[in-house]
């Protein structure tokens, strides 16, 4: 019986434009994670980034920021999902553990925004509704 080889799918590596495309997002993402450390923060919480290696068709492989918030109310994570993702250019979720329920945070052509799953609302990136988000994910876990 022949010995098992692993197997690896080869990609074309991402053109000039999909590493704009990249670049910008991975800023677009850590631009998310110093919003919500700097609030966590200023609530006195304790905040740790991690990074997250993930690989999608046209970008590749790269490296972007979880944050890990503990709040009096729970422990929270903003963990990135991917770019391309149908009807948004982007998508992190805001999770509560343990139950890891979770709001949406989906980025459109007019910013950032948080929506429930399933999708039925959405409210702006904000302080204030980051803040109400946590209210609202503590109660759920």
């Amino acid at each position: 019986m022949p010995a098992e080889t692993p197997t690896e799918t080869l990609t074309a590596p991402p053109t000039d434009d999909q590493l704009t495309d990249r670049a910008e997002w991975i800023a677009a993402v850590e631009k998310i994670a110093d919003d919500a450390e700097a609030w966590a923060t200023e609530q006195k919480w304790f905040v740790h980034r991690g990074p997250k290696e993930i690989t999608e068709p046209g970008l590749g492989t790269y490296e972007v920021p979880t944050v890990l918030i503990q709040a009096p109310a729970g422990r929270f994570v903003i963990d990135p999902i991917a770019r391309y993702v149908m009807g948004a250019e982007g998508r992190l979720d805001f999770c509560v553990f343990p139950s890891y329920y979770y709001f949406m945070i989906i980025r459109t052509e007019a910013g950032w925004h948080f929506e429930t799953n399933p999708r039925t609302t959405a409210r702006p990136w904000t302080k204030q509704t980051f803040l109400e988000v946590i209210s609202e994910l503590a109660r759920m876990a």
